[in-house]
């Protein structure tokens, strides 16, 4: 019966909004009483939530948090005027990982403060909703807005060079603008750490790309050298988790799906990129996979697909697992990892020219 369906629909939305306030409310803890740097960006701007899907006066007048990283002051050339107007800048527009549940802004500051550096790139980082409040397409919507945001404004960014990507869900929801949303060509290049990129498939039937025999011996094994550990995941020689738990996992793409799990809402590309048409795809693409995250595998596969015709680069990082490059202890082989990773990306992003 339609009114049964309905109630039942809405008693698990109530549950599953408590248990997300809850993990939520942990891992933030957790998060905040682990030595951290405070963010520090150049500029926190409010972009105006401009959505065809929004449907209340509320929604007209939501403001998107980001949080804005500038390169390095030019020193104007000697043929310059000083009244020559600034020349428009090359820009990221990235999005953090959540679990598509937990605020995440802020978390990669020392990444895009390193892109802002080494790249001439403006990096903007996004404070997109999180489900299950905001459940899909939410999170894409703020995204969307951004986007829109930064192509009204030739003056200030070049509209030939933008770039866009993010980390793990963050990295879903870029893939997901980038092939779904708007022209071909509108995106010169795409960037994903650890990326979602297949949700059609149980997260318990993914596997690390390590040969079964390594990940047998990590199993066995106490924590990698600088801490962390994952449940239901080979521990990374390095440390840090392997992977996110796979009831975890499950528990979050219900979140963001609002519980709807079918075929169709699996496959969608919008959720799902690996299901878009190839020809969707920028130009240019860099993958950052971790052979101890069950999430390498699809992402690299995904960049075996659509490399014809483009530039595709994919960097695996050994003894590595998922979110690698966060809270690393200073000097450990882990942080090493995460300065390489760092640089082949900027290396990419400086190439986008």
């Amino acid at each position: 019966m339609p009114f049964l369906t309905s109630i039942r629909q809405k008693a698990h939305l109530i549950f599953i909004t408590i248990k997300a306030k809850l993990l939520r409310a942990f891992i933030l803890t957790y998060a905040h009483l682990r030595p951290h740097q405070k963010p520090s960006p150049d500029i926190i701007e409010y972009i105006p939530a401009k959505s065809n899907t929004t449907k209340t006066s509320k929604d007209r007048t939501r403001k998107i948090k980001t949080y804005i990283y500038l390169p390095p002051k030019k020193t104007p050339s000697s043929s310059s005027s000083p009244s020559s107007p600034p020349i428009p800048s090359p820009v990221l527009i990235t999005a953090c990982g959540s679990g598509f549940i937990i605020p995440g802004l802020g978390l990669d500051d020392p990444y895009c403060r390193t892109m802002a550096l080494k790249t001439s790139h403006v990096i903007i980082d996004i404070d997109y909703r999180v489900a299950p409040e905001n459940p899909f397409p939410s999170a894409i919507n703020d995204v969307i807005s951004v986007v829109n945001w930064v192509l009204a404004q030739p003056a200030r960014f070049d509209k030939a060079r933008i770039s866009i990507g993010g980390f793990s869900a963050g990295g879903n929801i870029a893939a997901s603008v980038a092939v779904n949303y708007f022209p071909p060509g509108t995106f010169g290049a795409l960037v994903g750490f650890y990326p979602v990129v297949d949700a059609s498939h149980n997260p318990g039937e993914k596997v690390p790309v390590i040969p079964v025999e390594r990940w047998r011996d990590a199993m066995g094994k106490g924590k990698g050298k600088d801490g962390g550990g994952g449940s239901q995941t080979p521990k990374p020689p390095l440390g840090g988790m392997g992977s996110v738990p796979d009831g975890v996992m499950v528990f979050m793409r219900d979140c963001y799906l609002a519980g709807d799990v079918s075929e169709g809402r699996v496959k969608d590309p919008r959720v799902s990129p690996v299901y878009a048409d190839v020809g969707r795809f920028p130009r240019r693409v860099c993958f950052v996979t971790c052979e101890y995250d069950v999430l390498a595998r699809e992402a690299e596969e995904l960049a075996e697909t659509i490399k014809e015709g483009r530039e595709v680069v994919v960097h695996r990082v050994k003894g590595c697992g998922h979110a690698f490059d966060k809270y690393c202890k200073p000097g450990s082989e882990r942080e090493k990892a995460k300065d390489q990773a760092y640089e082949i990306v900027a290396d990419f992003l400086r190439g986008d020219s």
